[in-house]
């Protein structure tokens, strides 16, 4: 008799609990407790926004080169390491800040085989000379004696990608808050709330004009004038994209 009065005080003390644990919400303590109603879900847009800054190619760099062949290897290098050296020497002259800098590029030696015999050897050496600068560094290249153009690039600087970055990125983000407002007019509500968004910046990759592809391949002697270098130009985008959902002001 004292083991069922023990059971039925028991499971009177637990049914309470139970029932507390089945009567609790659980979904206020998701980590969004504000929970979005099925027709709040029906009236969710995706958008997408950009906005792009054209800018012009405004950093120049040139890379000169000199090559000799000989039947010894030492003295392949010293001949190649004789012309680098005087040509750096004559660069840094000239050189001053970011507009207009000089740096010494590859240096290599490798053998020339016939019939599996080393016959020669090859020597190649390179400066660069590279800046903002565009008039100082093609002049400080038809200054250099006896080294050819083997390559030039134009591209925009890291400082005006820099300066440029924040104002596209909020231009497109103005375009998607009018792309946005504009959507939920066009289908008769008030307004809209963002539910989620991203955005995504867009740097431009450099891309050798056709002159300079043409003096890479044919490795034209630099003139003992100063060559003309038309730069081009590049853009900069940034991408907004996002979901809202379509909402009216409550009056």
């Amino acid at each position: 008799m004292n083991k069922k009065i023990i059971a039925i005080a028991f499971l009177s003390s637990i049914l309470p609990l139970s029932q507390a644990f089945a009567d609790t919400d659980y979904s206020q303590n998701l980590p969004f407790s504000k929970m979005t109603s099925a027709k709040e879900e029906q009236n969710v847009v995706n958008i997408q926004s950009s906005a792009e800054t054209k800018l012009e190619q405004n950093y120049l760099t040139m890379t000169l080169s000199y090559s000799a062949s000989g039947q010894k290897s030492e003295v392949v290098q010293n001949e190649v390491a004789e012309k680098i050296n005087a040509a750096l020497s004559v660069a840094k002259e000239s050189a001053k800040d970011d507009s207009f800098k000089v740096k010494s590029g590859q240096f290599f030696i490798y053998p020339k085989y016939q019939d599996q015999n080393v016959i020669g050897w090859t020597g190649t050496g390179t400066i660069i000379l590279e800046g903002t600068d565009f008039a100082l560094i093609t002049k400080v290249a038809s200054e250099v004696d006896g080294l050819t153009v083997s390559n030039i690039q134009t591209t925009v600087s890291p400082e005006l990608i820099k300066s440029k970055k924040a104002q596209t990125v909020s231009d497109a983000i103005e375009n998607f808050k009018a792309d946005a407002m504009r959507t939920a007019k066009q289908f008769g509500f008030d307004t809209y709330q963002i539910k989620s968004i991203s955005i995504n910046y867009d740097q431009p990759n450099f891309y050798p004009r056709a002159e300079a592809a043409m003096l890479m391949m044919n490795r034209a002697p630099m003139a003992k004038s100063a060559p003309n270098v038309e730069a081009g130009d590049q853009t900069i985008s940034a991408n907004v994209s996002g979901s809202i959902i379509l909402t009216n002001i409550i009056r």
